[in-house]
């Protein structure tokens, strides 16, 4: 396939057109490239990738014994823009942030309804909810039998 380039009516230079007999662009015609197209927003398979890859670095976080890989696996998934979420002791229970994965009975009125330790940390992706902390919440009980 040869090339030239030629002078067409009117000044303007055709570069690149084809001289070959099974050329698909009629002789002359200038073919402009295709106009700039927005950047495109995250396509739906990398968004799956990502919740992926951020659900099994979780999973891991989780298996791992040691307290220097889990900070070392916190910081890299902070970088990534994913936050972790642990629930303070003796913080109000409030199940529109927390999930309560059992509960413990206490004679103490003033820890009804605390939470009494974070089982296990909730996750947070770029805002959006991963994870719920799971907690352990204290319910009152008076101490007499039902």
């Amino acid at each position: 396939m040869s090339f030239e380039n030629r002078v067409a009516p009117a000044g303007r230079l055709l570069i690149g057109e084809l001289d070959d007999a099974d050329a698909t662009e009629p002789a002359g015609q200038i073919v402009l490239p295709p106009a700039p197209q927005p950047a495109a927003a995250p396509d739906d398979q990398a968004v799956h990738d990502r919740d992926v890859l951020v659900k099994a670095c979780i999973d891991v976080f989780d298996a791992i014994g040691s307290n220097a890989l889990r900070q070392q696996l916190l910081a890299a998934l902070a970088t990534a823009g994913v936050t972790a979420v642990d629930v303070a002791s003796n913080t109000q229970f409030d199940p529109s942030h927390h999930k309560a994965i059992d509960i413990l009975a206490t004679d103490d009125q003033a820890l009804g309804g605390l939470v009494a330790e974070t089982e296990r940390m909730g996750f947070l992706d770029r805002g959006r909810r991963v994870r719920w902390p799971e907690v352990l919440v204290y319910q009152f009980t008076s101490g007499e039998a039902q």
